[in-house]
């Protein structure tokens, strides 16, 4: 009975090429990782609510509720039409506007008001606030809030 062993020798200062793969497989869940909390999760958690407040994320109700919301408008085609439709049906929503919109349509933002819906602020230009300073993020939402 004969046995076959294959080994393949290690080299000085190598890995064997599992292993090597392994820790490299390792490394880039940990790279991946640390980039999901410094972008994602750290921001939502610590300097959001440092800048602009906790965000409501649910409410304690008996009663069955969906909160509806549209985003991005006030859009001189697609809202009306959204408006039209809420009212034939009784429904109440939040429209979360962008400041350059409702300078350029005042028209429109002043309808949702006047029909009763909740107004929320979606920044001055839509730009990723991820990618903006503390100031910039500050200066989009103030703004914003002027028109509110």
């Amino acid at each position: 009975m004969f046995i076959r062993i294959h080994a393949r020798p290690v080299l000085a200062g190598r890995l064997p090429r599992n292993r090597a793969k392994r820790l490299g497989t390792l490394l880039l869940l940990v790279l991946c990782l640390s980039c999901l909390w410094s972008n994602v999760v750290w921001p939502r958690r610590y300097v959001v609510p440092g800048l602009f407040g906790q965000a409501v994320f649910s409410v304690q109700t008996t009663a069955p509720l969906v909160a509806l919301t549209f985003d991005d408008g006030p859009n001189p085609l697609y809202t009306p039409q959204i408006l039209d439709i809420l009212a034939a049906h009784g429904v109440k929503a939040t429209f979360f506007m962008v400041g350059q919109a409702m300078a350029s349509y005042p028209e429109v933002a002043a309808q949702v008001i006047r029909q009763g819906h909740e107004v929320g602020n979606h920044s001055w230009s839509h730009h990723s606030l991820n990618r903006l300073g503390p100031a910039a993020i500050r200066r989009e939402i103030t703004t914003t809030d002027v028109l509110i």
